[in-house]
């Protein structure tokens, strides 16, 4: 729809790379243009006036939240032209979804993400499982 009216979108997809590549490169550059990374300060106050539990936090995606409706997940995404998911939602078998794996023939299986409580949390674990899979033995800071 922005590219239709030839805007950034409003929505804050562009931190969601999967979904630009259904727009031209001068769209792309028009909401990379548009696109900001919001304070986590700001985020959080109104957060928390809605109603936000748990931790606030902004990744490279999405302001990640606990306690927050669809609809409230939303708002706090216009206000701030910024993906907003919550903590305990899957989405596409993203977020914190079960990792499954086939290192070989012989070795595969689904190494479980229960009880993810923030995205570094998940980071941790899915470097853990690049790691198991492909047998890299990087540490990550």
């Amino acid at each position: 729809m922005a590219f239709a009216h030839q805007e950034a979108d409003y929505n804050g997809h562009y931190g969601i790379q999967e979904v630009c590549s259904i727009c031209p490169l001068t769209q792309i550059t028009l909401c990379q243009e548009a696109w900001v990374r919001p304070d986590l300060a700001e985020v959080t106050r109104h957060a928390r006036e809605l109603g936000a539990t748990g931790p606030v936090e902004i990744d490279e995606r999405a302001i990640i939240v606990e306690g927050l409706d669809g609809p409230t997940r939303n708002y706090l995404q216009q206000v701030f032209g910024f993906q907003c998911h919550d903590l305990h939602v899957v989405l596409y078998r993203g977020g914190w979804a079960d990792v499954d794996y086939i290192a070989s023939i012989d070795d595969a299986a689904v190494i479980p993400a229960p009880a993810m409580t923030s995205a570094q949390v998940f980071g941790a674990l899915l470097d853990t499982c690049v790691a198991r899979v492909f047998g890299l033995h990087v540490t990550i800071e």
